[in-house]
């Protein structure tokens, strides 16, 4: 387990697929970073944007082998500070966030992290590449924008 969990986690990329709607434009730059566990059985994913141009909702999918990799968390970052909304079942794949300010008066221009994934590499995983990839799927300013400009970025 743990030479395998090393060698995905050497390896390990992130891809990142945008889905773009059609009015104005919301923007920013995703980047995560992975980091192994102290034990080598798990990895965390931070999901992070920067660059943020202002949004006040936004809904991501993380897709993920899951024959390889087993989500066992996710939790909010400190980019949205009210609703958070993850899908009810960790086993769901793609896995989707939702996070929501509905009551503030200006656009949420904060950088930082907006989530961080945990996962285990399954004992039956070959030793190989693996990837994850987290797809913008709404997004939306207190304009109503909706384009979606967010970014990958290395």
């Amino acid at each position: 387990m743990k030479k395998s969990l090393v060698a995905v986690f050497l390896v390990f990329t992130m891809l990142f697929a945008l889905a773009v709607p059609a009015f104005a434009s919301v923007e920013g730059k995703l980047s995560a970073t992975a980091t192994a566990s102290s034990d080598g059985t798990s990895f965390t994913v931070d999901l992070s944007i920067s660059e943020n141009s202002g949004f006040v909702a936004l809904t991501v999918d993380a897709k993920y082998d899951d024959k390889v990799l087993k989500l066992k968390s996710a939790t909010n970052g400190k980019v949205f500070e009210n609703i958070f909304v993850a899908s009810e079942k960790l086993d769901v794949n793609p896995y989707r966030l939702l996070w929501l300010e509905a009551t503030v008066e200006e656009n949420i221009k904060t950088n930082g992290v907006l989530a961080s994934y945990t996962f285990e590499v399954l004992n039956t995983a070959a030793v190989g590449d693996t990837e994850i990839v987290f797809e913008v799927k709404e997004v939306s300013d207190l304009a109503g924008d909706t384009e979606n400009k967010i970014t990958p970025c290395t």
